[in-house]
């Protein structure tokens, strides 16, 4: 009888974890819906660094909303990361969101970009660039 306490006890507590995460995935959502490009980074990354030098190179200059991870309270980090793992399929940091679409980790974009391909990744994305 013990142990069916137990497991009650197990499912409230899964189910309590599952509204949680849901409101970190809602926000990780909102985030990359509301912003035309996205990136999801830590602060001291070199290849965040990196980005920004690409996304600042392309015709005009990208201005990405940068989300930083570590600034965030460490609850919140480590959930917000889960929830864009969750999104993606991939536990990359940096990630990059264009238009509401994961276009890759760091290195994917970074290679976009010294191959010069990431112009056209982000005109398919919808992202207008000056001529």
């Amino acid at each position: 009888m013990t142990h069916h306490k137990n497991n009650n006890k197990d499912n409230h507590a899964d189910e309590l974890y599952i509204e949680a995460f849901q409101k970190y995935l809602d926000k990780a959502q909102r985030l990359i819906d509301e912003h035309k490009v996205l990136v999801v980074a830590l602060s001291w990354s070199d290849a965040c660094e990196e980005i920004k030098k690409c996304l600042q190179t392309i015709k005009g200059g990208l201005e990405p909303y940068y989300l930083y991870l570590d600034k965030e309270e460490a609850m919140d980090r480590i959930e917000l990361q889960k929830a864009f793992v969750e999104i993606t399929s991939s536990n990359a940091i940096p990630s990059v969101f264009v238009k509401g679409k994961h276009i890759g980790s760091g290195e994917e974009v970074i290679e976009l970009f010294h191959d010069e391909k990431l112009s056209d990744v982000l005109a398919k994305a919808g992202v207008e660039l000056p001529k």
